[in-house]
């Protein structure tokens, strides 16, 4: 059992290091959204925390295809992203959906109370 989770390590830093990447960018263009330009909090908050799942979704499945392609050829990629999206792409969608339905509330709040916090200030 450790020796799958030891050989999926490299796999599991990458995922992290670009799931970083796109939880710095599409906080910042979600306060953005809602400080400068308005738009409704909960929607945002939502598609937010949805966008992040699918990114994920994505970005596991193409880091698994082309490992698997390393050592399959093209037959390993298809067959990862095959299997993936057809075993993996609903679990992540409503994952999604309960998350930003949840977490997209509270944080459309939060970034809405820092808009209201910035007026005061000016």
């Amino acid at each position: 059992m450790t020796k799958g989770l030891l050989e999926d390590f490299g796999l599991f830093t990458v995922l992290v290091i670009l799931m970083s990447v796109c939880v710095w960018f599409i906080g910042g263009l979600t306060g953005k959204l809602i400080i400068e330009k308005n738009k409704p909090k909960f929607l945002v908050g939502f598609l937010t925390f949805f966008s992040l799942w699918i990114l994920m979704f994505v970005f596991w499945t193409l880091l698994s295809a082309v490992k698997n392609s390393i050592i399959w050829g093209l037959s390993g990629f298809e067959s990862v992203v095959s299997d993936w999206v057809f075993y993996g792409l609903f679990i992540f969608l409503i994952l999604g959906v309960i998350h930003g339905l949840t977490m997209g509330y509270f944080y459309g709040n939060e970034l809405n109370k820092m808009k209201r916090y910035q007026a005061s200030i000016e």
